[in-house]
This record gives structure tokens, C-alpha cells and sequence, in this order.
């Protein structure tokens, strides 16, 4: 959807609540995100068993792209800019 197809058919309103819904429940490609959480705990159990680890070790998709998302703080930004008013 393009920025003018959205603003004719999205009122900021409903904007604003699909900001506060993404920072409730974040959506998007569910597999990557499935990943991150199955990558967390993987790094917490090596962690509890004494060994240092990070959820990228233990990732299955590591493309640069997503990489580089994790990196960049991407979802910190956003749900810092979706609670600011």
C-alpha cells in the first residue's frame, strides 16, 4: 500500500491504534520472529548452564537483513515512538 493510498483510506486515529496494537502484540514475518524466541531460550538454558551465549548464536535465519534489523534497536524506536506523546 503506498503513503497516499493510506492516508485517503486510514484515519490517524486508526493509526494511532494500530500503533498501540503493535506495541501489545507485535506482528510481521512470524517465522523470524518464532525464531528470536526459540533463540532466546536456547541462550537463557546455555546461559543458567554457566557458558555465555547470544540469541544470534542459536538462530536459524541469519541473513545480513535481519542481522542488521536486530542491531539497529529497530523495535526499541518503535515502540519508544508508539508510547511518546
Amino acid at each position: 500500500m503506498t503513503v497516499e493510498r493510506l492516508e485517503r483510506e486510514m484515519s490517524s486515529e486508526e493509526f494511532d491504534q494500530w500503533i498501540e496494537f503493535y506495541a501489545l502484540e507485535p506482528f510481521g514475518n512470524e517465522e523470524k520472529m518464532n525464531d528470536m524466541r526459540h533463540a532466546s531460550l536456547c541462550s537463557l538454558s546455555v546461559s543458567v548452564a554457566g557458558s555465555d551465549s547470544s540469541p544470534t548464536d542459536f538462530m536459524m535465519y541469519k541473513d545480513k537483513d535481519y542481522e542488521e534489523e536486530e542491531n539497529s534497536g529497530w523495535e526499541a524506536k518503535l515502540i519508544k515512538a508508539m508510547t511518546t506523546t
